[in-house]
């Protein structure tokens, strides 16, 4: 099964986590080649914070989900390096 369009499915993992008032939704794709579940997408519902600060609540959902969604894959892609080294 493909992954719907991008923006898409932002919106679909918006509404999921929103719905049920969970932190966080992830979609996971297999891939073929590896036989492995990988990242597709996600989408963080809470403060963005870094080790020293959390960003100013004059930032709205909508201009900080791509942010969010961004560290979900970072992290994913940090914990995925450390497994293969």
């Amino acid at each position: 099964m493909a992954a719907p369009p991008s923006s898409r499915l932002q919106s679909i993992l918006q509404e999921a986590v929103q719905s049920v008032q969970w932190t966080h939704s992830l979609f996971w794709q297999i891939c073929p080649q590896q036989g492995i579940l990988i990242w597709g997408d996600g989408y963080y519902n809470g403060a963005i914070k870094t080790r020293k600060t959390v960003q100013p609540m004059e930032v709205s959902a909508e201009e900080a989900s791509p942010q969010r969604s961004q560290q979900l894959r970072e992290l994913y892609d940090s914990l995925s390096a450390g497994e293969t080294n």
